[in-house]
């Protein structure tokens, strides 16, 4: 045990004053005056207690609160509003940052300042788009992106709408092309209602059957094959061989136009992977949670009052 206050002022003094001795009355003075020393030490920790976060309680954490305008909600715990006072320091900080973020859900979740808080920046998320296109109509027209950081692999798949008009149930030689770019894939055969025709890689199956050597891809990129989405705006446009024969009226040639009545509408659906922008995920384990009894709300409270605005933030618990 470290030495008490009486026994360190008895030690400064000189050998022959006594002050071992329990008799003495330099002895019975020093102990009064140590104990009084002890007590007054205490009662400072006490107020010191009462300022830190960590060891203030009831009313003494409520004014620790109202430095950084907090005040505790109804029926909430010293435990709870304590972890809320250490989240909100962060913002006071300068929110924003990864590090702060990090920081703010180790106090939390009571975490060691070494603990390694996982943030994926730019999560992938798959996304699709669906067109229901006419070759020479309107919808055979749109304009897409990829909403990534940077342009993204497509995964095409084309289908034809069902359809009561027998008229209406095969598409040939469907062509997808980005009119911004020039870029284009065809294929070159008949899609069935009830077939799909899928391009992946370069690759493609109909219905399951490869039909590769009927694709003719045109790519700036003459590397690859592959068809990419751009994560800017892009106008495609949809064409099959019915496109050259539609008719219009007072247009039209006798017994060689069809009218788009007899179209039919292919189902065409772009799937790709975009690396999202402005955007992070934090992965945390459930376990760590239930573990220090602080709920998933909480801890997306405190992600949405910290991140940057206009960044979109989740948490993801694992």
């Amino acid at each position: 045990m470290p030495p008490s206050k009486s026994e360190k002022i008895a030690g400064k003094l000189p050998h022959f004053y006594k002050s071992w001795d329990c008799d003495s009355l330099v002895f019975k003075f020093i102990a009064a005056a140590g104990t009084q020393l002890s007590e007054a030490e205490k009662d400072l920790f006490k107020i010191l207690e009462s300022h830190w976060v960590d060891t203030a309680k009831q009313d003494d954490l409520d004014r620790v609160g109202k430095i950084f305008n907090l005040k505790r909600n109804p029926g909430e715990t010293d435990f709870d509003y304590r972890i809320r006072i250490k989240s909100s320091i962060q913002e006071f900080k300068g929110g924003g940052t990864i590090n702060a973020i990090e920081t703010a859900l180790r106090a939390a979740l009571s975490l060691p300042d070494d603990y390694k808080i996982e943030i994926v920046e730019n999560p992938e998320k798959k996304i699709n788009y669906r067109q229901k296109a006419k070759a020479g109509d309107e919808s055979g027209t749109w304009k897409v992106k990829s909403e990534s950081v940077s342009d993204s692999k497509l995964t095409i798949t084309i289908a034809v709408e069902s359809s009561p008009d027998e008229n209406k149930t095969k598409i040939k030689n469907p062509e997808l092309k980005n009119l911004e770019t020039g870029e284009s894939i065809s294929f070159s055969g008949s899609i069935s209602e009830g077939e799909k025709l899928i391009i992946k890689g370069g690759a493609g199956t109909l219905d399951g059957i490869d039909v590769t050597n009927k694709l003719s891809i045109i790519n700036k990129n003459k590397n690859s094959d592959e068809l990419m989405l751009p994560r800017r705006d892009s106008a495609w446009e949809y064409t099959e061989t019915l496109k050259s024969s539609i008719g219009r009226f007072d247009f039209a040639k006798f017994d060689e136009s069809v009218f788009e009545v007899g179209v039919p509408t292919a189902d065409i659906e772009f799937l790709w992977t975009a690396d999202m922008q402005s955007t992070f995920e934090v992965l945390l384990p459930e376990s760590i949670l239930e573990k220090q009894g602080v709920s998933k709300e909480h801890i997306r409270g405190i992600v949405d009052r910290i991140k940057a605005a206009g960044v979109e933030g989740t948490v993801k618990f694992i």
